[in-house]
This record gives C-alpha cells, sequence and structure tokens, in this order.
C-alpha cells in the first residue's frame, strides 16, 4: 500500500507556516498530543499516516488521496524531473563558463525549448558558485 497523505497537508515546517490548508497547525498539535515531545511525530499524524500504527490524534476533515491520485502524482513529478534532468548538461556547461569568465550573470538559449537568448542565468560568484536559471520563454528552470 502506497502512503495516501491527506490532500490537505502542507508539510511539517518547523516555523509558524499552517501545516494544513485547513488552517491547522498541525505540527503544533502532535506535539502537545506526544507529552512535547517532536519525536516519531511524522509517521503517526492523521495526515500522514503509514501502515498500521495509531495516529496521535484524529482529524474530523482527513480527505486521503485515492491510489489513482497518488499514481499521477508520481507519474507528473517524474516527467518533471525528467525534464529538468535534460537540460542540466547544457546548464552545467554554461555554469562552468560563467565562473571560469567570472560572470555573475548571462543570456543563453533554453536548452528546454530551445529560444535563442530567453534562457537568464545568474551565478553566485565568489559565494559557493550556484547557480539559478529561468527561461522567459517557457519558464523552465532551475535554482542549485
Amino acid at each position: 500500500m502506497t502512503a495516501q497523505r491527506c490532500r490537505h497537508f502542507l508539510g511539517m515546517y518547523p516555523d509558524d507556516r499552517p501545516s494544513c490548508a485547513m488552517g491547522r497547525d498541525v505540527r503544533a498539535w502532535a506535539v502537545r498530543c506526544n507529552g512535547g515531545s517532536e519525536r516519531g511525530i511524522a509517521l503517526r499524524l492523521p495526515c500522514t499516516k503509514i501502515g498500521d500504527e495509531k495516529p496521535l490524534f484524529d482529524c474530523p476533515q482527513v480527505d486521503r488521496k485515492t491510489e489513482a491520485e497518488v499514481a499521477a502524482d508520481r507519474e507528473a513529478m517524474s516527467k518533471h524531473m525528467d525534464r529538468i534532468l535534460a537540460g542540466m548538461g547544457a546548464i552545467n556547461r554554461l555554469k562552468r563558463k560563467m565562473i571560469g569568465g567570472q560572470h555573475r550573470s548571462a543570456k543563453a538559449t533554453c536548452p528546454w525549448c530551445g529560444e535563442k537568448g530567453a534562457l537568464r542565468l545568474s551565478c553566485a560568484i565568489g559565494v559557493n558558485n550556484h547557480v539559478h536559471a529561468r527561461c522567459t520563454a517557457c519558464n523552465e528552470g532551475i535554482m542549485e
């Protein structure tokens, strides 16, 4: 059985952002129900429950994704990742040129859509050399 998380669950953020689209602070709720400890709470939320473990609390509005929705989400993510990876070789070559020439920004042909001059790149020269790239035509991009 796959993990069928609740469609309202947004994540286990450590700050003050809500972790539920319904406005609940699921993290704080779980910590209170777990005696003030964060230990083991992620696997025992009603939102992310996996297997037969009893959840820390019950949520009256839990709405789990169906197997078909989970499969569709995974397929969409796989296609998206394949598309990103297809452009990474070109991005890395551009990054090496930017570092070698000490260029903090550049424009190039998009490796995803082929539009000339549409790819905008910025490189953190002298910091950690990470690169951000985004195409103005197809809106594909990466942030390293």
